[in-house]
C-alpha cells in the first residue's frame, strides 16, 4: 500500500472514529444527567450541543466554523476537544468511565498525530470518502478493467449493495 492510499484510508478511519466518539459522548452525557445537579446538567447540555455540532461538522464544513473555530480544523484542536469531552463525561457509572477513558486516549492520540509530519489535516467524511474511492478506482483500473458484472466494477458510492 503506497503512502497516499494509506493516508486516505487513515483519514477516513479517523472520521469514523470521530463519529463513534461523539456518539459515545452523547450517550454518556444522557446517563450522566439522570442523577446530576443543575450545574452538571447545564454543562452536559453544552457538551451535548458541542458533540452534536461536531458530528454535523464531520459531514459538512461551514465557513463560520473555519473562520471562528479554526482549532477544530487541526488534529491538535480536535484532540483537546476530545480530551475535554473525556473530562466532562467522567462519572461513577460504568458507561461514563469507559467513555471518559476512550475519549482521553483518543484525544492524546490526536495531539500526537498533530506532530506527525506530512499527515493531512482533518477533512469532512464525504471528502475523505471521495479521496478513498479515487484510490480504489485507480487500483481497479490497474487490475485490467474488471467485467461489468464484477463486484469490483460497481461505483464506489454504493458499497453495501450486492
Amino acid at each position: 500500500m503506497d503512502r497516499m492510499k494509506f493516508t486516505a484510508t487513515a483519514a477516513l478511519l479517523l472520521n469514523v472514529i470521530n463519529l463513534m466518539i461523539y456518539s459515545l459522548v452523547l450517550v454518556a452525557i444522557v446517563f450522566k444527567c439522570f442523577d446530576a445537579k443543575f450545574s452538571d446538567i447545564t454543562i452536559c447540555i453544552y457538551g451535548g450541543l458541542m458533540a452534536f455540532g461536531l458530528m454535523f461538522h464531520e459531514f459538512k464544513q461551514l465557513q463560520i466554523v473555519m473562520h471562528y473555530f479554526q482549532f477544530i480544523c487541526l488534529h491538535f484542536g480536535r484532540g483537546l476537544i476530545i480530551i475535554l469531552f473525556g473530562c466532562m463525561v467522567l462519572d461513577t457509572k460504568v458507561i461514563n468511565v469507559l467513555t471518559g477513558i476512550v475519549c482521553l486516549a483518543c484525544g492524546c492520540v490526536y495531539v500526537v498525530l498533530h506532530f506527525v509530519p506530512d499527515f493531512p489535516p482533518p477533512n469532512t467524511l464525504l471528502n475523505n470518502w471521495q479521496h478513498w474511492c479515487a484510490f480504489r478506482l485507480d487500483q481497479d483500473i490497474e487490475m485490467l478493467h474488471p467485467p461489468p458484472y464484477s463486484p469490483k466494477a460497481r461505483p464506489c458510492y454504493q458499497p453495501f449493495l450486492n
